[in-house]
Order: structure tokens, then C-alpha cells, then sequence
């Protein structure tokens, strides 16, 4: 059962992307393994620990999941150990808390942006409601108002769609992209508009909408290459880690499950 339990919790630390409907599932994997909520923390924890300072990112993922589907102060108090290892990777112990707190924060506005992008789309963008879930999430009703009225005013376009427009975008012979007349495209303000999109998401949990991003695992520093490249390929043998200088093998391309909506 604890082995079983450890692949749920990996699942849920690499792959699933954050979601209204994830908290609620995570909540029934501590219900069928007949776990109290402070068992369910030290599971967490333990995971976290075992996995080291080289996976902050799914650390905080966990964190957050574990923080939203867990309600009571022991369970609360439990996950205490992965804030503090988390905190302890910033440079200013002194402000970590804040960073933090803040970090937590922009990981359940990307989540409930994304439910309400999602929503719409379902709804062939005629959302006229604030749709539920932000409460699951931890914002408050102002913020899933601003969310809400934000996300409408641009039409509930996702994040590729903010990327490339509504337009097709195609490739020429040479690989280049070029739009439905066959002009060519700014691919650095492309790629720049993908890459910013690719890690907001990533850092909210969710797979980019465009591309494929790797993981440094000695510090969870994290590379975003386009669809018109290869990691393999066209980044030289000898590429090290802006951040740590760990050779090119310590990357790992993070992968996802897409969440199914009810």
C-alpha cells in the first residue's frame, strides 16, 4: 500500500496538472487508502524528502496540493517540514516565507485562470459566471473576480492562442513559420511568447501549450525548448545548467497527464 501510494503521490508531483478536480481526487486517494489527514501529511513529507532539494518544483506542488486537500491544523502543521526545505533554498532566509506565500498564490491564479479558460471553451465562450473552483484553490472571491474579468476580456483566449492568435500558423520548407500567406513569422518574438507561456504554466503544474520543457535535476532550474527543436539535437554535448553548471544529462523533460473534466 505505501509503495502504491508513493506512485499516486508521484503521479500527482510530476505529471497531473494542477486543478480544481486534482485537489478533489488527491482527497479521495488519502480516502481509499484509509489515511487521517496527518497520515496523509507525513506521506507527503516523506516523499518530498526522499526526493531531495533537487526537486523543488514538484516540492511545491505538493505543497500546494497537500495544503488545499488537507483541512485540519495537524495536517496543516504536518506539511511544515517541506515549507522549511523549501525556504531554506532562498538566498534571504529573511524574506523566504513571503516568496513563499507569494509563490503559492500564482500557482492557484494560473490553476483557476486555466479552469476558467477551460470552462469557457466548453461553454463556446459564453461564460457569463464566475465558475466554482477558486474556493478549492485558496483565493478569495475578490481574486477569482479579477481572474474572471480579466480572462473575459480577452475572450477567454488560452495561452497558445495568445501565443500564435487565432490564425493558423504553418511551416515552409525550410522549417520556418509562416502564416496562411506564406510570410514568415518573427520566431524570436514567438519563441520569447511561448517560452514565457511554457514556464508560467509549468510552474502552475500544467503542460505548456506549446513545446516541451526539461528539468535540471540538481536545482530544478528549468529550459524551454520550441517544437522546432530537439533538445538531443540542438543543444551542443557540452551545455551545463545556467544556474548550477550541471552538464546537460542532469536534464530531465517533465512530463504531464492531462486532467479529465467532469
Amino acid at each position: 500500500n505505501k509503495m502504491m501510494l508513493k506512485r499516486y503521490l508521484e503521479m500527482y508531483a510530476k505529471k497531473k496538472p494542477i486543478s480544481p478536480q486534482a485537489i478533489s481526487s488527491l482527497s479521495f486517494v488519502f480516502t481509499l487508502f484509509n489515511l487521517s489527514e496527518e497520515e496523509a501529511a507525513e506521506a507527503i513529507v516523506a516523499l518530498c524528502i526522499e526526493e531531495g532539494a533537487e526537486r523543488m518544483a514538484s516540492a511545491s506542488k505538493l505543497l500546494f496540493l497537500g495544503s488545499k486537500a488537507l483541512s485540519s491544523a495537524e495536517a496543516q502543521a504536518g506539511l511544515q517540514p517541506i515549507r522549511d526545505m523549501i525556504m531554506s533554498t532562498y538566498p534571504d532566509v529573511d524574506v523566504g516565507e513571503g516568496l513563499l506565500n507569494s509563490s503559492q498564490n500564482s500557482i492557484a491564479e494560473a490553476a483557476f485562470r486555466s479552469e476558467v479558460q477551460e470552462r469557457a471553451k466548453r461553454e463556446g465562450n459564453n461564460l457569463s459566471v464566475v465558475p466554482d473552483g477558486w474556493q478549492l484553490l485558496g483565493l478569495d472571491q475578490s481574486q477569482a473576480f479579477e481572474i474572471f474579468r480579466t480572462e473575459k476580456q480577452k475572450k477567454f483566449l488560452t495561452d497558445a492562442s495568445e501565443i500564435y492568435g487565432t490564425g493558423n500558423v504553418f511551416v515552409n520548407a525550410k522549417g520556418q513559420r509562416v502564416d496562411a500567406d506564406g510570410k514568415l513569422i518573427d520566431n524570436e518574438d514567438v519563441e520569447s511568447g511561448e517560452r514565457t507561456q511554457a514556464l508560467r504554466a509549468v510552474n502552475a503544474g500544467k503542460p505548456p501549450p506549446s513545446g516541451k520543457v526539461y528539468q535540471c535535476e540538481n536545482c530544478g532550474s528549468l529550459v524551454y525548448v520550441s517544437d522546432y527543436k530537439d533538445f538531443e539535437t540542438d543543444f551542443p554535448s557540452d551545455y551545463v545548467c545556467v544556474e548550477c553548471l550541471a552538464p546537460k544529462s542532469s536534464f530531465q523533460l517533465l512530463e504531464f497527464v492531462e486532467e479529465s473534466k467532469a
